[in-house]
């Protein structure tokens, strides 16, 4: 990849120009991704047919939740696993595709994505979530027990992957919650 730096270049090939140049190929910028299958991607403007379990699962499994700062890894497809086996049958496919959108435009933490700035990122995971949901045959509204699921596991996961800050009890959410998170893979 890549090559010498241009002559004018002060940042010994870490310049945008290197890089844009370095990258060439993998990513663009026109808005475009080039998928782990192989696949020019425009989260922006999704081509359903583009869309493949195999780039979401994979992308999914190399995002840790909540922007890395868990206890441990913990990826963003385990918790959409977890989703799918705490909502009802009929709605396991779109429990395990809940957060599908973010193996395009990644995962952001909920208190950033809730901010006003963010609104544009909200829209397009809409727009790509409704997308990917039609491209598996589901319904464009995400069922009521797959919302109740993310927030179960969700609580399961503060409690079990984030230090505490000091603003919960860690004993009070212990109570309210009886199971305990075993990260796949984990040592314990």
């Amino acid at each position: 990849m890549g090559g010498e730096p241009p002559a004018w270049c002060r940042e010994k090939g870490n310049c945008a120009e290197c890089i844009r140049r370095d990258f060439l190929g993998c990513m663009a910028p026109h808005g475009s991704i080039t998928t782990f299958s192989g696949i020019r991607f425009w989260p922006l403007l999704p081509n359903p047919a583009d869309i493949r379990i195999e780039d979401i699962a994979h992308a999914l499994s190399n995002q840790c939740r909540f922007g890395g700062h868990a206890r441990e890894f913990y990826s963003v497809a385990e918790h959409c696993v977890r989703v799918s086996q705490h909502c009802r049958p009929e709605d396991a496919l779109w429990g395990l595709l809940h957060d599908a959108s973010e193996a395009y435009l990644s995962d952001v933490p909920a208190p950033l994505k809730e901010l006003p700035p963010f609104e544009a990122y909200r829209a397009a995971e809409r727009s790509l979530q409704g997308t990917i949901a039609v491209r598996f045959g589901l319904s464009t509204e995400q069922p009521r027990s797959v919302t109740e699921a993310d927030r179960a596991i969700l609580e399961i996961e503060i409690r079990d992957l984030l230090i505490p800050t000091g603003g919960d009890n860690l004993d009070d959410r212990r109570r309210r919650t009886n199971s305990r998170l075993r990260v796949h893979g984990s040592q314990e």
